[in-house]
């Protein structure tokens, strides 16, 4: 039977009582039984409403969504539209650092580890600093990434700048109200982006520090994956914690782990003060 339908749906009882029956080789997959049961219920729901007799008006009054509005009683708090744009740029930021950290940071321990085996440090050592060497690897690491961000960010800039036609959208001289909306709109997402920026380098430059000690302390590339396990394990609590506070910035979570250098971050972006938040 299943060689002809991937799956089957009986539906029994009545209007008041409907019995609906899923069945399939594998329930497996989750999504399509949600969907049949909303499907279901909504139709259910409006045999119901026929059979009572009830005006589509009465619905309609009845369904009627009521108006909510935020509004901050504070002079200095952002907008609802503020902090949506501000909670994308932090979500961006996020997953930025979080993919920077474990592929930047293992290269750069790894990187550590194989000059250790070899006998390049043996001519390093001896004409420059231990410091020079650790902050040169961290640097040359650091702008290689950042090229490669710069390239992508670009890339992605002129694609999205371009019209359909394959032409830049024209300004008109003439700017209205609706216009100067977005200009600052625009200035505020720059404001925000130059935020991120700084705070990204900052956050790097912590966890690519602590992945050249964690190389350092190895001399086999084999036990680098080891060494920074730690600091992966960091990386991803850190990200966890930084998820549950873009809801609830203000949230007990936040303002402890606010005080660990690892989870130090901005909450500017969200109340216009510098601070706290996490994975920077």
């Amino acid at each position: 039977m299943y060689d002809r339908y991937d799956a089957m749906l009986f539906i029994e009882g009545t209007v008041d009582h409907p019995v609906a029956h899923y069945e399939a080789p594998s329930i497996n997959q989750s999504y399509l039984p949600r969907v049949l049961e909303s499907e279901i219920q909504s139709i259910a729901e409006e045999k119901r409403i026929e059979q009572s007799g009830i005006s589509e008006e009465v619905i309609e009054n009845i369904a009627q969504p009521i108006t909510f509005s935020l509004e901050a009683s504070d002079d200095n708090a952002r907008s609802e539209a503020e902090l949506d744009q501000a909670r994308f740029f932090v979500y961006i930021l996020l997953f930025v650092i979080y993919f920077t950290v474990l592929f930047l940071g293992n290269m750069i321990a790894s990187e550590v580890a194989t000059e250790k085996s070899s006998r390049v440090m043996e001519l390093l050592i001896t004409s420059t600093s231990p410091a020079q060497q650790m902050f040169g690897k961290i640097l040359g690491v650091g702008l290689v990434g950042l090229t490669q961000y710069s390239i992508i960010f670009l890339v992605a800039l002129v694609t999205f700048g371009m019209g359909m036609d394959g032409s830049l959208p024209q300004v008109s001289g003439n700017v209205g109200q609706a216009e100067q909306e977005m200009i600052q709109e625009a200035s505020f997402s720059l404001e925000l982006f130059m935020l991120a920026f700084v705070y990204f380098v900052l956050g790097y430059f912590l966890y690519a520090t602590l992945a050249a000690m964690l190389g350092s302390l190895v001399t086999r590339i084999e036990d680098v994956g080891l060494a920074v396990g730690p600091m992966n394990m960091l990386v991803i609590l850190a990200l966890l914690i930084s998820m549950f506070s873009l809801g609830n910035p203000s949230a007990t979570i936040t303002t402890v782990t606010s005080y660990i250098p690892f989870f130090y971050a901005n909450d500017y972006v969200f109340t216009g003060w510098y601070g706290r938040s996490v994975l920077i």
